[in-house]
């Protein structure tokens, strides 16, 4: 039906149904008036009504769903009071409204009609989510269907999906119509070319088999999965996509050749193996993963076995198991020592130097020992074919103690020592006849030869304070040390080796001297050979008769002897000679002797470790070390002291003997080093 002719028959409709109204709208006015007057109370009034839109306003139609009125054109006439009024019209959404009292007195209602939508409902043949629906050329949704409630008008409605040619439909739109459409699509053709290296892969497209690379294959548009196979190779899987936007797909697999798992089953375990260069973690067994039917080969070497090498071909099939036994090598060694000694190996003895033995082409560890001397381990490396020697001088538990001491140290006290090795051969006492000598003084020769450490200075009060714990003792600060008995110089020496960890050397029981022992190393008195021998020869050419050397002349300074300052302290005095003391001075105020040892000459005369005694020795033989072990009670006394003042005194040589100090004997410390 043209539009013409639809306005025409809603015109002719309307005019129809206004002379109705106008009938059926007298009847009710002259009823309406005929109450009101017969009641006396009636009040008549009208009310305009203005519809909009303009297309709703010539086919709108009134309604009074409650109340009394009536209906004259597009105005209500009634008595005046609540109405309820709906207002309609093809194409547009029904209206209820009330007339009230403000509208009676306004004389209009305006109603606005909203226009009913259009319905529209599409899909797609065949049907997908992934539709994407546009509207005159914007998309408003991805779906498999559009459902869309849309305004009176023209509309272009499209279909698009990746896989397809796009499609698309135009239709007029009416106010509250329905519309139903089905768009069908055309697939999009592609291109694919499959290929291989090498060619003539097995080739499946979503699971069904199509040939061997290479192929050309047109497809239409979707999605495809794709895998290729081939004996001795790795399989390959992949995916494409044919759409609008990828029409021609190219895809080139190149296939790597399948691997097997080789065992190598190794002895001994924990080598080093090494497969087509590589090398591998190894231990009993090794796993490695190689190329189907290739060329490879295997090394597998540890020290002290032969090492083995091979070539083998990778098997297609599965087992490939490969046994390596590697053969061990031997070597000769010769261990030789000086002195001979026992020889070990892995702890247990093999014989004595020279030993000749056959040993694996390892490290192998030795231990020559020999009594006395100190071990030592070697480890040696045989090599096949020759004999490998290892020469070994064992060092003496004596000489290695010797080599490691310092010459010098200072003891827990604070007490400074010094270190003589093998001393030499010198002479002791006097000789038959020399001047001012004494019958006491024995003529002897002596060689020092054990190493023995002597005390720089005399044993000062402060020092032998902190063994006895008092000041009984009047002597104070660094002074040497007087007043005190051997026993008790003996007994502070063995207080002062246990302090230290050494072994003691003298022997008591309670107040009862025993002896001594000459193997210890604690602290002791200086020997009276020691002695002499610091004060008359060490570093010295020549012995010498004084601690100066030869000359009755004093040097001035030599030391605190009973100069022109002690007289009436001393009994007899040096004339000419005055050294600033009167009596006991500080130790180290005099200049040492030649091996830096203080005080020598004067200060106080000193306690020594031998027996005091009148035995004549022989005058042919040379004394070693002279060391007394008895228990004897009176001890040598050995050099000069602040009060003396005689020329026989100041002799080295010089000698006397007791058991009780005084106010002019201390003593020195010394200890052997072994």
């Amino acid at each position: 039906m043209s539009g013409f002719d639809k306005d025409s028959l809603i015109k002719a409709q309307r005019a129809r149904r206004r002379r109705m109204m106008l009938g059926i709208g007298g009847v009710i006015l002259i009823l309406l008036i005929s109450a009101g007057v017969y009641l006396g109370t009636a009040v008549i009034d009208r009310v305009s009504i203005a519809v909009a839109p303009d297309e709703a306003r010539d086919i709108a139609q009134l309604e009074i769903l409650e109340g009394t009125g009536w209906i004259w054109n597009d105005e209500i006439i009634a008595v005046r009071s609540p109405l309820k009024l709906q207002v309609f019209a093809d194409g547009f959404k029904r209206e209820v409204l009330t007339v009230g009292d403000a509208t009676w007195r306004r004389g209009q209602l305006d109603v606005v009609l909203k226009p009913l939508p259009a319905t529209v409902k599409a899909t797609t043949k065949p049907e997908s989510d992934e539709v994407r629906w546009y509207l005159n050329g914007a998309l408003v949704s991805v779906a498999s269907q559009l459902t869309i409630d849309l305004p009176a008008g023209q509309l272009t409605i499209e279909a698009r999906h990746p896989h397809f040619e796009p499609t698309s439909q135009s239709i007029t739109l009416e106010r509250g119509e329905s519309y139903q459409l089905s768009l069908d699509l055309k697939p999009v053709k592609g291109q694919v070319e499959i290929t291989s290296a090498p060619s003539g892969a097995e080739v499946s497209l979503n699971s069904e088999a199509i040939g061997k690379t290479p192929l050309h294959l047109e497809l239409e548009g979707g999605e495809y999965e794709i895998a290729l196979s081939l004996t001795n190779h790795d399989p390959r899987k992949d995916s494409f996509v044919i759409s609008l936007d990828n029409a021609e797909v190219s895809r080139h697999y190149k296939l790597a050749v399948s691997n097997r798992d080789v065992t190598f089953s190794l002895t001994p375990s924990d080598g080093s193996l090494t497969v087509g260069g590589n090398k591998v973690a190894s231990r009993e067994t090794a796993s490695v993963s190689l190329p189907v039917n290739s060329r490879q080969t295997a090394t597998y070497s540890k020290p002290g076995f032969r090492t083995q090498d091979i070539e083998f071909e990778v098997n297609s099939n599965f087992g490939n198991q490969i046994e390596l036994e590697l053969q061990p090598v031997y070597g000769m060694v010769e261990v030789r020592s000086s002195p001979t000694a026992d020889v070990s190996h892995n702890g247990k003895v093999i014989g004595k130097t020279p030993v000749l033995v056959r040993m694996q082409t390892l490290p192998q560890t030795f231990t020559v020992s020999q009594t006395r001397f100190l071990p030592e381990t070697h480890t040696i490396t045989p090599i096949e074919g020759t004999t490998r020697v290892l020469e070994v001088n064992l060092v003496s538990e004596k000489e290695h103690r010797l080599k490691s001491s310092p010459d010098t140290y200072v003891n827990s006290l604070g007490m400074k020592f010094k270190l003589f090795k093998e001393a030499d051969y010198f002479t002791m006492g006097s000789k038959p006849g020399e001047l001012n000598s004494r019958p006491n003084e024995f003529y002897r020769q002596v060689q020092l030869q054990r190493p023995f450490y002597a005390g720089v200075h005399e044993v000062t009060a402060e020092s032998f304070h902190k063994f006895i714990g008092t000041n009984r003792i009047p002597t104070v600060g660094n002074r040497p040390i007087t007043g005190v008995s051997w026993k008790e110089a003996a007994k502070f020496s063995n207080w002062l080796s246990k302090l230290e960890g050494l072994r003691p050397v003298y022997r008591f029981t309670g107040d009862e001297y025993l002896g001594s022992d000459s193997t210890a190393d604690g602290y002791r008195m200086l020997t009276e050979a020691e002695w002499e021998w610091l004060a008359r020869k060490a570093g010295r050419n020549q012995q010498t008769i004084f601690p100066w050397g030869d000359e009755t002349i004093i040097p001035q300074n030599s030391g605190n002897l009973a100069d022109v300052t002690a007289k009436g302290y001393a009994a007899v005095v040096i004339p000419q000679y005055n050294d600033g003391q009167a009596v006991v001075s500080a130790t180290g105020l005099f200049q040492p002797n030649p091996v830096g040892i203080h005080d020598l000459t004067g200060n106080v005369s000193e306690w020594t470790h031998d027996a005091y005694d009148h035995t004549v020795p022989s005058g042919d033989q040379i004394e070693l070390d002279p060391f007394d072990t008895s228990n004897a009670t009176y001890h040598t006394i050995k050099g000069s002291s602040w009060a003396s003042g005689e020329v026989s005194e100041l002799r080295v040589a010089y000698r006397t003997g007791g058991s009780r100090g005084n106010d002019r004997i201390g003593f020195r410390l010394a200890r052997y080093l072994y």
